[in-house]
């Protein structure tokens, strides 16, 4: 048993090509994915360029000291980050579910390597062990996506509740901080837009690799 398991791990280590073509159900999973975060990155760049232009014309209003107008776009800001709460609560459920979807992933793979190990089957439990490696590194990355979207969640929900207390303040003091929480939010849009870009290269990545088993020899 212990030589069939060193067998297992040198092959894993030495044969790092070796790879079982990406069954048809992953390769419309990574396509479906790609697709995804295309329209969440168009998106996320209109709600950029919404709360650019909010951010604009509010200190512009500060300038031409328009109290209206401010209030007026005050009441722009605060329904365009409601939506982006809102948007964020859906990200936050999704990114845990796809959290539990890699959890569970990465355990069938690690028992498909075991159970290789114990059937004597070393070609076959590298092959899994490679597999197992790349679901622990999606796992690590879906955590991680899931921990990012949590922090911006819970940095929105801070902004709208310091902005809602100086909801219609026009002290000098108040409108310079009220204009610094628009362009937080802005910061989070723009932080955001980034992601979606660093998820599609991903994606990319993944049917590159997808490609690439499913030419090489089983």
């Amino acid at each position: 048993m212990k030589r069939i398991i060193v067998s297992a791990v040198i092959a894993s280590l030495l044969t790092p090509a070796i790879a079982s073509a990406a069954p048809p159900a992953e390769r419309a999973k990574n396509n479906q994915a790609v697709r995804e975060d295309k329209r969440e990155l168009a998106n996320d760049r209109w709600d950029r360029a919404r709360l650019d232009n909010i951010s604009a014309e509010y200190k512009d209003a500060i300038a031409k000291n328009q109290p209206k107008r401010l209030d007026a776009i005050e009441d722009r800001f605060l329904a365009e980050l409601n939506l982006e709460i809102g948007e964020s609560r859906v990200e936050v459920a999704e990114k845990q579910q796809e959290v539990n979807a890699s959890r569970r992933e990465a355990g069938k793979e690690r028992r498909e390597v075991v159970r290789d190990v114990v059937k004597g089957r070393p070609v076959k439990a590298a092959r899994d062990a490679a597999d197992h490696a790349d679901d622990r590194r999606d796992l690590a990355d879906d955590r991680a996506d899931n921990r990012r979207e949590v922090a911006s969640l819970d940095r929105k929900l801070a902004i709208r509740a310091r902005f809602q207390a100086l909801r219609g303040q026009k002290a000098p003091a108040a409108l310079t901080e009220k204009s610094g929480l628009i362009d937080q939010a802005l910061q989070l849009a723009r932080a955001e837009v980034q992601g979606d870009k660093a998820e599609v290269r991903e994606d990319r990545r993944e049917r590159r690799e997808d490609r690439r088993d499913n030419v090489r020899p089983d």
